[in-house]
């Protein structure tokens, strides 16, 4: 089977100054991602915040992408640091939703960065969201500023938060916490 790349260029997500903006770690705490817990990273690109987030002891991780390409470089992360707590998965978005068989059922915490923007099926998203997450569980949507900045897609192709919020409260989740991250990035937090 040939490999998809959907990404021309995938090591911009690894690039540190946008690393630095995100704050991996601060960022998962915020977010709830600690010892014991069970977090996915939706969208996971080149594998950056499930590294992160696999650091805490006794935590599951779930790495998935609609990129091939993304989860090879995730599985070279694996191996390079001996990560045992890190699971990968390409999401099937093609079957609209039947085989869910491959996701979690008990993530406390979820992530997407600079995903939301791209996802096409917000059905079939929340539908994802729906049977991973535990009940309170949190889920965090890291976004570029509805504005032209250093880094990221042209504005016009850039989500004002308001947006996120209104998709998130009709599927009956509730704004927890809003951090503008730096120049290029913000985040919301949802329970």
């Amino acid at each position: 089977m040939k490999k998809t790349t959907l990404h021309k260029n995938p090591l911009k997500f690894e690039n540190p100054i946008r690393i630095d903006e995100i704050n991996p770690d601060k960022t998962l705490t915020s977010l709830g991602h600690g010892p014991n817990k069970t977090f996915v990273d939706y969208g996971c690109g080149t594998g950056i915040i499930s590294k992160y987030a696999a650091s805490r002891p006794n935590s599951k991780v779930f790495a998935l992408d609609i990129d091939p390409n993304m989860l090879s470089h995730v599985e070279d992360k694996i191996k390079a640091l001996g990560l045992t707590n890190i699971t990968h998965h390409l999401l099937d978005l093609g079957d609209g939703g039947k085989d869910l068989s491959y996701l979690p059922t008990d993530a406390d915490t979820m992530l997407l960065v600079t995903v939301y923007h791209e996802i096409k099926d917000l059905a079939l998203f929340f539908k994802h969201v729906k049977h991973m997450m535990k009940p309170n569980g949190s889920i965090g949507i890291i976004e570029f500023h509805k504005k032209d900045s250093p880094m990221g897609p042209p504005a016009n192709h850039r989500l004002d938060p308001k947006l996120i919020i209104n998709d998130f409260n009709s599927h009956q989740y509730t704004l927890r916490k809003e951090v503008n991250l730096g120049e290029n990035l913000y985040l919301l937090i949802f329970n």
